[in-house]
């Protein structure tokens, strides 16, 4: 029995990918790298001694390493990766002009 699957390129944003509205995907994406940085981070600690760290109870600890990114908003991630020891800097560009559809 042979499957075939087709591929389709990612525009870049795996939520835009998943149909999500622009200005949602793009704010999950933030957030989502942010996460991942701090999971990066804590990533050699355990539970107890990331929650120490980062000032947060061990519940936060299990959320941020289950993914859970609805329980995290921007300002809560830059403040746990500046009690991390990270600097957190923001960058925005100009989007690519978009030809419309007629």
């Amino acid at each position: 029995m042979t499957t075939e699957f087709e591929i389709t390129r990612s525009c870049g944003n795996v939520f835009l990918d998943m149909g999500i509205e622009p200005g949602r995907a793009a704010a999950l994406s933030v957030r989502s790298q942010l996460m991942l940085d701090l999971k990066h981070a804590i990533a050699r600690l355990d539970r107890a001694k990331a929650a120490r760290k980062l000032k947060v109870d061990g519940k936060v600890i299990t959320a941020l390493r289950r993914g859970r990114i609805d329980e995290f908003d921007v300002d809560l991630l830059v403040r746990l990766l500046m009690r991390a020891g990270f600097e957190v800097r923001v960058t925005a560009s100009r989007a690519p002009a978009r030809r419309s559809r007629a």
